[in-house]
């Protein structure tokens, strides 16, 4: 899910009354981006991607009553029901708040997260690229082109990026049919609760959002100690779970020695594939971090500037995590199937989008070296109508316990979301990670605000 506010350069937001506008503009987009109107058929048939013939925006966008203030809600509701991926419909759905937020929901099977951005981007050039305000709009789009192809699967585009080394093929299936040998360490590791037998959908959301100035600051004390933005939450994040599990697991916490972490990391600089296109190419790092709890009140720098060294070597060669996939054989519900009932791969996931396209900081800070991202520029265009802050927010029942979700707005801030199943971790330590990153950024922002004006 990836949600932008949308307004004119007067200050107006979209709203119903804009809705041929929305909806010619969406026509745009569609035409222009096959995953938008792609199906897949019933699952008794090869899974074979094909056309939609047509597309009816009344099915898949929705004008609703409520406004950003109500945003928190409204995510929690989408992730607690499964959207209608029948055979005619398309794999994705647009929310339309009254203050012209515009919610995206997809399928992770047409889109990963950059595609999220692309998304946007496009509608939004779209929008400022209707050359007349249309009258009406049936909302119906037909034809659509037949000949339209879907970008390059990732296991074409990276080709031998993806290939598995014998080493690390030998020490996954180990782990998966030796895990005894494992046992140790796993038992030491932080993953949140047991992923349950019958797992429960319903996930809650916390947002926080910075403005450009307070962002700025943030990427200024980053890199000046050597450390990008995601550097920083990781081992910010790290630093706030470590005292939760110490002070909230009642005798527990002392077993726990490490924290299992999880980062999606864009193969789109690997294949060449364009920041514009909505697609699936996407791997990702995994790696057990000392539990953090430092001696001083002082944020331990060092260690956000050695794990962004850590990340920024992880993003050359994690690709044959994704190639592993090939090992399975077509068993994919059966792998997914087996993870019911065990320890959770993770405790925590950072996802960071990077910057929208064409802001102010996607051409000068580290956020378009975002870790799920493939940061791009693009000239601002004078036009009707701009996007202010953006939310970010994804929800897997049997992934981390705690997912931190970052994304750059246009005009330079900074939105994140935490979120999480409720069989995923306790609600008390969730809320009590929501507030200790909040104040810890707070302090980092001030501290760093504090130095410059010294200076």
């Amino acid at each position: 899910m990836l949600a932008a506010r949308y307004e004119s350069y007067a200050g107006a937001p979209l709203c119903l009354t804009d809705k041929p506008t929305l909806f010619a503009a969406l026509e745009k987009v569609v035409r222009c981006h096959a995953a938008l109107h792609a199906r897949l058929p019933p699952l008794s048939e090869s899974p074979r991607w094909t056309h939609i013939s047509s597309v009816e925006l009344n099915e898949v966008v929705h004008f609703i009553e409520e406004d950003h203030s109500d945003l928190q809600e409204i995510i929690e509701d989408c992730f607690d029901h499964d959207m209608d991926i029948s055979e005619d419909k398309p794999r994705w759905r647009l929310l339309v708040l009254r203050d012209g937020t515009l919610v995206f929901l997809w399928d992770h099977s047409i889109g990963d997260g950059q595609s999220g951005l692309a998304f946007h981007r496009a509608l939004l050039d779209a929008l400022n690229s209707v050359p007349e305000l249309p009258a009406s709009h049936s909302g119906v789009i037909t034809p659509l082109p037949s000949d339209l192809a879907l970008p390059t699967s990732l296991e074409d585009a990276a080709g031998r990026q993806i290939s598995v080394p014998i080493p690390m093929l030998v020490r996954v299936l180990a782990e998966e049919y030796l895990p005894f040998l494992f046992a140790r360490k796993n038992a030491a590791t932080w993953t949140g609760n047991p992923v349950p037998l019958e797992p429960s959908l319903h996930t809650q959301v916390r947002i926080l959002h910075y403005s450009p100035s307070d962002t700025y600051t943030l990427l200024r004390a980053a890199r000046a100690r050597r450390a990008t933005l995601t550097g920083t939450l990781h081992t910010l994040a790290l630093v706030v779970l470590s005292r939760l599990i110490r002070a909230l697991l009642n005798g527990e916490e002392r077993k726990f020695k490490a924290i299992a972490t999880f980062i999606p990391i864009s193969m789109r600089r690997h294949t060449g594939t364009h920041a514009t296109e909505i697609c699936v190419q996407v791997t990702h790092y995994e790696g057990h971090q000392p539990m953090l709890l430092p001696d001083t009140g002082d944020f331990p720098w060092d260690v956000a500037a050695e794990f962004t060294g850590t990340l920024q070597r992880a993003i050359v060669c994690a690709g044959p995590v994704t190639g592993m996939l090939k090992y399975l054989f077509g068993r994919y519900e059966e792998y997914l199937e087996g993870h019911l009932g065990k320890k959770r791969g993770s405790g925590l996931e950072l996802s960071n989008l990077g910057p929208f396209p064409g802001s102010p900081s996607s051409g000068t800070t580290d956020l378009e070296k975002s870790d799920d991202g493939a940061g791009d520029s693009t000239e601002v265009l004078a036009a009707r109508w701009k996007i202010k802050e953006m939310t970010f927010a994804q929800a897997e029942v049997l992934g981390s316990a705690l997912k931190l979700n970052v994304v750059g707005s246009p005009e330079g801030g900074l939105g994140m979301t935490v979120s999480w199943g409720t069989s995923a971790v306790d609600k008390e330590l969730a809320e009590a990670f929501v507030v200790g990153l909040h104040d810890g950024l707070r302090a980092l922002i001030i501290a760093a605000s504090d130095l410059e004006t010294r200076d």
